[in-house]
């Protein structure tokens, strides 16, 4: 009986220390968002590790600097300003906007360009 029941439990550790195969499945299509989501979590956590060891720095913005810079983002600012205005009608025509109607009121009834008339005024 006893050698029975060794014979039993042999075969049962046996048995266990086989691995079994389970069936393999696809990659989910999660996987790779997955990896990028850490890939975004360790970056964030070494950029912090990395200002929170930052040594202090001697150093100050006087004011002619501090004037400069906001020289620099007011002439950025009007430059974009101005890009804007002087190319708006592109802008507009590219989204999709209502076609150049300032063209269209220049324009003389025969189709020809208004600014193109050779006719003498009558003043």
């Amino acid at each position: 009986m006893r050698a029975a029941r060794r014979a039993a439990a042999r075969d049962i550790r046996r048995s266990a220390a086989v691995p079994t195969r389970s069936p393999q499945r696809a990659p989910s299509v999660s996987a790779p968002r997955v990896r990028a989501r850490r890939r975004r979590a360790v970056a964030a956590l070494v950029l912090v590790a990395a200002l929170l060891v930052a040594s202090p720095a001697a150093a100050y913005i006087d004011p002619g600097t501090g004037s400069m810079l906001v020289q620099a983002l007011v002439a950025g600012v009007a430059g974009a300003a101005l890009a804007t205005k002087t190319y708006w009608r592109r802008i507009r025509a590219f989204f999709g906007g209502a076609p150049d109607d300032d063209a269209a009121a220049r324009r003389a009834p025969d189709g020809r360009d208004g600014a193109a008339r050779s006719e003498p005024d009558d003043a």
